[in-house]
């Protein structure tokens, strides 16, 4: 409980007349106001001051309350103010925080119709300091919602220590309320956003804040300034722009050849955060890829996947890309290899009524894979299925025909809203051509591989076996009609292609490990 020490207020004639102002100047005038403390002494309490720390806004004058040793409260009270109804009125005051590191709560409540402490429904709080400064500063805020009442202007300062805080040249006039407007653009736009830009009545003090989107971070505002989040007072329209560079560590290309492939199957962050993750609209970051361990799904496989959130399907324009690569494409023997994307796909809801879909580019530059405008130009859509409602189903994607520019591609998965979508071991993996002909050779068999001094081919009509390096030299020929025990106690350890013939000309090309 509070303890009020003085509670009368200085009942002198109302003010009526505007613009109202009180300086601070007239020692009789400071009487019109009335000084509440709580706790502490009247030597901490709110008083005409000359200087300290700082020289008044204007004039010989202002009011301080300062701080000490221990915990208070005082109130600086003006007299009751008349607002007529239909009227707007504007608040001015400057404000000054000394040593505002320790600053602890000081704020602005209006009284209607009476000064009671005790009546909370007629106090209404219309402002709290939240960035105190050592210096002045011009504080103007719209009371018309009030017009109609008696209103007393409350300063209550909470302080211990150091901490003072200084008024001066406050008022109140009948005005026109001035907008301004705060606007920007975001370099580049698909960097991140800014929140703050809109319309303001002047003097308000506005907090922009830029926003960096996935692998980019802020970097200035247009007028050279770096501090984010920044505070403006509103004064006239403005265009304060923010810049942002791309901070996104690019992968080293994965090589897909005869021997590896490429896969992520989602079960740790740190490797998820390395994706490219692009958002082009400004919906929350909840409709955008994320490492998601599932609710209602169960991973295909381990205990995390991709998911597209479904909290955003009533945002169809809400599009987001997840970019995998680049990834080099590998041939072998200077023969095109056969690549795959293999992927499991789950829905939330009809796929059939998808519009989304997975892309390809063999553009290797990501400022080009990423904008929006030249999306349709830089991606082509590999028109694949989607998957099963509320369950996993693979998807199998031949990708050959894309390794034309240097064999580098990207991969990209575009959501754009309705409903959910999730994505599980994603594997891009090589084949050789021959290993999905038609023509397969009935009952063949490697055994043992990985092999220490001999493979077991076997097979019907089986007639001859070559073996080659993985830089595509011939190092084995085998009449399999007359052997099929095959020595490779020659070979070094490493990888070989064995290509096998048959009678009818099928071929199988078959990868042998030689410990």
């Amino acid at each position: 409980m509070l303890a009020l020490i003085c509670l009368s207020i200085n009942m002198k004639a109302n003010v009526t007349t505007f613009p109202w102002n009180e300086g601070f100047e007239d020692e009789a005038t400071f009487g019109d106001w009335t000084v509440v403390h709580t706790e502490g002494s009247d030597a901490t309490a709110w008083a005409r001051a000359t200087t300290y720390q700082t020289q008044p806004n204007t004039g010989d004058y202002m009011v301080r309350s300062a701080g000490s040793a221990a915990y208070e409260r005082n109130d600086l009270v003006s007299p009751a103010i008349d607002l007529e109804a239909g009227n707007r009125y504007v608040l001015r005051f400057h404000t000054y925080t000394a040593y505002p590191d320790d600053y602890m709560h000081s704020g602005l409540v209006l009284h209607l119709d009476e000064y009671d402490p005790a009546n909370t429904a007629n106090a209404h709080e219309i402002w709290v300091e939240n960035a105190p400064a050592d210096s002045w500063r011009i504080l103007i805020i719209d009371i018309s919602a009030y017009a109609g009442h008696t209103v007393y202007l409350d300063f209550q300062k909470w302080s211990e220590n150091g901490h003072g805080w200084c008024l001066d040249d406050i008022s109140i006039e009948e005005t026109e309320l001035q907008y301004y407007s705060i606007a920007g653009e975001v370099q580049p736009y698909f960097g991140g956003n800014v929140i703050g830009y809109g319309d303001y009545i002047e003097g308000t003090a506005v907090n922009l804040i830029a926003e960096g989107r996935n692998g980019y971070s802020f970097q200035r505002w247009s007028d050279g300034i770096t501090q984010n989040p920044r505070t403006i007072i509103v004064t006239n329209n403005m265009t304060i722009s923010a810049q942002f560079i791309d901070t996104y560590e690019y992968p080293e290309i994965d090589t897909v050849g005869m021997y590896n492939e490429y896969n992520q199957d989602f079960e740790l962050v740190s490797d998820f955060d390395k994706l490219r993750r692009v958002t082009f609209s400004s919906e929350p970051t909840n409709c955008a890829w994320q490492h998601y361990s599932g609710d209602d799904e169960i991973p295909a496989h381990g205990g995390y996947f991709c998911a597209y959130s479904d909290e955003c399907h009533n945002s169809p324009e809400t599009m987001n890309a997840l970019i995998i690569g680049p990834l080099y494409l590998e041939t072998y023997c200077g023969c095109q290899n056969w690549h795959q994307l293999v992927f499991n796909s789950l829905t939330h809801g009809d796929w059939s009524s998808y519009d989304d879909d997975v892309y390809i580019s063999t553009n290797p530059s990501i400022e080009d894979l990423i904008e929006p405008s030249s999306w349709e130009e830089q991606w082509t859509s590999l028109n694949v299925g989607y998957g099963g409602d509320y369950c996993y189903d693979e998807i199998v994607v031949d990708i050959n025909d894309f390794t034309f520019k240097d064999n580098v591609v990207y991969i990209a998965f575009m959501k754009s809203g309705r409903c959910g979508w999730a994505i599980d071991d994603i594997n891009i993996r090589c084949v050789f051509k021959d290993d999905v002909e038609e023509n397969i050779i009935a009952d063949l068999e490697f055994f043992p591989n990985p092999a220490n001094d001999f493979v077991n081919v076997t097979g019907e009509n089986l007639e001859y076996l070559k073996v080659y390096n993985t830089v595509g030299q011939l190092v084995m020929n085998v009449n399999l009609a007359d052997e099929n025990k095959i020595d490779v106690t020659n070979l070094e350890g490493g990888v070989y292609f064995f290509s096998i013939i048959d009678k009818k000309g099928n071929k199988v090309v078959k990868k042998v490990v030689r410990k």
